[in-house]
């Protein structure tokens, strides 16, 4: 199953590119032991968003410091949506799946690695949607 969890918060949840990175990770590690993958993300200080395929909600198990979290299954035919907003949200920031698709950068989600099979859809149709 696919899913879509959303966090936000008053307070930031990190203040440098290496604890949010380390936020990412801890979420990688999560979905990792779960069978999970993480298949977009973005992640600013105060709002973050995780699109990941799963057998099970994660959302209890993901540890983020504080705020409210709302959690959706995605039906496969409402991933193209989630993708391009979240792509053209994140288009030119770092920490976000459409950064790690289209630079040179550390690959949180399956969008920046090649040769997967996570998603439906092949790397053209993800990059034409972005």
């Amino acid at each position: 199953m696919y899913y879509h969890l959303v966090y936000r918060s008053e307070s930031p949840w990190f203040l440098t590119e290496e604890e949010a990175h380390r936020i990412l990770t801890c979420v990688q590690n999560v979905l990792d032991r779960n069978d999970g993958c993480l298949l977009d993300y973005l992640l600013f200080p105060c709002h973050c968003e995780f699109l990941y395929r799963c057998t099970a909600s994660l959302q209890l198990a993901i540890p983020m410091p504080s705020g409210r979290s709302t959690e959706q299954i995605v039906a496969p035919q409402h991933l193209k949506t989630l993708i391009r907003r979240l792509g053209r949200a994140g288009k030119n920031y770092p920490l976000s799946g459409t950064f790690e698709l289209f630079h040179r950068s550390r690959c949180h989600c399956t969008l920046g690695k090649a040769g997967t099979n996570d998603l439906p859809f092949t790397v053209r149709t993800i990059i034409s949607l972005k």
